[in-house]
């Protein structure tokens, strides 16, 4: 295997193994079954993405569910570290503003959070297929997270900054259209077209959350 080839190859940060060439074959992995689909996907075709023979694969993997299931358990161990900083503790004087600036402060894709970014589109598109896919769905993102959003919610309710809103259904609807908006910048970054405004529908949901929290919903 070309060892130059590898270092050349753009490995996504939260695949932390000591084999680089591991790391590499996970990052394209992921990349091929987001924007394919994990159905779509073989095993040829990723190590010929790679630039490397099919048999090479099988020193890692020996099926493409293996794979997949490695690309899972580690995305669900990069959102759980992701999620942490949503869930530390707010000063005594905080705003709905700054707890609105702790949820869309969040970065567009880049190599330092793409398994994140990518890991959410997939496990989302896969949730019918894949059961791993279907845990990450129902636990991490319309679970965990929300519950996340809804605890800093409640925070301001209990506080007396907001009135009292229903904040648990404000919650996953932030989390769907999250969701939504990723998967339209994952489609600019496979370069698959632009999509005009996504900037503008970020800050325009931001926009409407903060007036129904404020007039409370």
């Amino acid at each position: 295997m070309d060892k130059e080839l590898i270092m050349n190859q753009k490995i996504v940060s939260g695949f932390n193994y000591t084999d680089n060439v591991r790391n590499l074959l996970l990052s394209v992995a992921l990349r091929l079954f987001t924007q394919k689909g994990i159905a779509a996907v073989s095993l040829l075709e990723i190590a010929q993405d790679i630039g490397i023979a099919k048999a090479d694969i099988y020193q890692y993997y020996q099926t493409k569910e293996a794979l997949i299931d490695d690309i899972l358990k580690c995305f669900i161990s990069e959102y759980s570290r992701f999620l942490e900083k949503f869930s530390a503790p707010y000063p005594t004087h905080v705003t709905l503003e700054s707890v609105l600036d702790r949820f869309f402060s969040i970065e567009l894709p880049n190599s330092a959070n793409m398994l994140i970014y990518l890991g959410m589109s997939l496990v989302n598109r896969e949730q019918y297929t894949n059961a791993l896919a279907k845990w990450c769905t129902r636990e991490l993102l319309y679970g965990q997270t929300v519950l996340v959003f809804k605890t800093n919610f409640d925070t301001l309710i209990d506080r007396g900054i907001i009135p009292p809103s229903y904040t648990n259904l404000l919650s996953l609807h932030i989390m769907m259209w999250l969701i939504s908006l990723n998967d339209l910048r994952l489609h600019e970054y496979f370069e698959e077209g632009i999509v005009d405004n996504t900037e503008l529908l970020f800050y325009d949901m931001r926009h409407k959350i903060s007036k129904l929290l404020s007039l409370g919903v």
